[in-house]
């Protein structure tokens, strides 16, 4: 991790209505950019920069130390903090209590630090009823105990006790975040499928709560939906991502996508397709040639080692060659109708047939 210096101004922890903070904040960190180049504000009231290069430059940490409250004095009256110690956690925990951690030894000062120091009261509570009073002691519990029985939030705490990463998650307040939505006039983005008159059913809230106390848990890629894009095959028409992550605003289909396989798409696509064999009326194995063309009519197809199903419709095909630039492959799609009313979308690649799809 890299040492951090962290300045804790407790002045300016809390947002002004005149404006004087923010403006505090400004000027503050323009003078500490002038110092060191990668300054930053974290939140309110906490400001950080990497130890390392100004230590060199003016001669060591204490000298920055000295420089940092120097250059905070000028805007702020008051007391100020400053602490050091690897990574952003530790370093803010150092300013809190004005100390400079030594290198090396930012991991025993982490580990002594009070269960509070991570910063969630309702984990605080728990872990003291358990024992555990320092963030070393939670930090020790074995990984997989902590998934069982907590949220993804507190693994993410369980992960900076442990030293795995240096600073909190970021947080969003949602209160916040629609009040600033309002003054902007900003719609709020739809993330699932609305009802029929653009509302939500009752069906549509309860899958909204369990899919909120699925992530909840075990963490927001364990919950996933789909949304249709633009794409020639239905494997691209398809899009997934983790529930609640904002869809893209974009007109599907909006592109004209040449070569793009007809209508109607196939209810269920399968993500590993089965091979089938293809023959002709006279048992021959059916194969495209290099004009895209079918060597014979589609008579029937077999699933192997099963026995075949006379075909008593075919549409196609359809040839995509594409990637010629980089890994090329070229496929032939089809559409069959089985005479037992079932229909497949079925592909060829490399002279072999795939089953790709399922009509209803």
């Amino acid at each position: 991790m890299e040492r951090l210096l962290a300045l804790w101004v407790p002045t300016l922890a809390q947002e002004s209505d005149d404006g004087a903070v923010t403006r505090a904040h400004a000027a503050l960190l323009g003078d500490l950019t002038m110092f060191c180049p990668f300054s930053e504000v974290v939140r309110y009231g906490l400001f950080v920069l990497p130890v390392r290069g100004p230590s060199r430059f003016v001669g060591g940490e204490e000298i920055v130390i000295e420089s940092v409250r120097s250059l905070a004095a000028r805007h702020v009256d008051g007391v100020v903090h400053i602490g050091i110690a690897d990574g952003l956690f530790a370093a803010h925990a150092a300013a809190l209590r004005d100390v400079v951690v030594p290198p090396k030894e930012t991991a025993s000062f982490r580990s002594a630090l009070p269960i509070e120091a991570l910063g969630m009261n309702d984990l605080a509570v728990t872990a003291r009823r358990l024992g555990l009073h320092t963030v070393g002691s939670f930090a020790a519990l074995p990984r997989a105990r902590v998934t069982e029985r907590f949220s993804a939030a507190v693994v993410a705490l369980h992960e900076l006790a442990r030293g795995e990463r240096d600073a909190w998650d970021a947080y969003r307040d949602p209160a916040l975040f629609r009040r600033l939505r309002e003054i902007y006039g900003e719609e709020e983005i739809v993330v699932g499928q609305m009802g029929f008159f653009g509302d939500r059913t009752d069906a549509d809230r309860r899958a909204i709560a369990v899919a909120h106390r699925i992530t909840t848990r075990l963490g927001v890629e364990s919950v996933w939906t789909a949304s249709l894009r633009g794409g020639r095959t239905p494997h691209d028409q398809v899009e997934w991502r983790p529930w609640g992550a904002p869809t893209p605003r974009r007109a599907v289909g909006s592109a004209p996508w040449p070569g793009r396989l007809p209508s109607p798409a196939p209810s269920v696509v399968l993500n590993h397709p089965v091979v089938v064999e293809v023959t002709s009326e006279q048992g021959a194995p059916v194969r495209v040639t290099g004009r895209a063309l079918l060597s014979a009519p589609i008579h029937a197809m077999r699933f192997p080692p099963g026995k075949g199903h006379r075909v008593a419709f075919s549409a196609g095909p359809w040839p995509h060659d594409e990637g010629w630039w980089g890994s090329r492959h070229r496929r032939a799609h089809v559409h069959v109708l089985l005479e037992d009313g079932r229909a497949f979308w079925l592909y060829a690649e490399r002279a072999q047939w795939w089953l790709a799809g399922v009509f209803d």
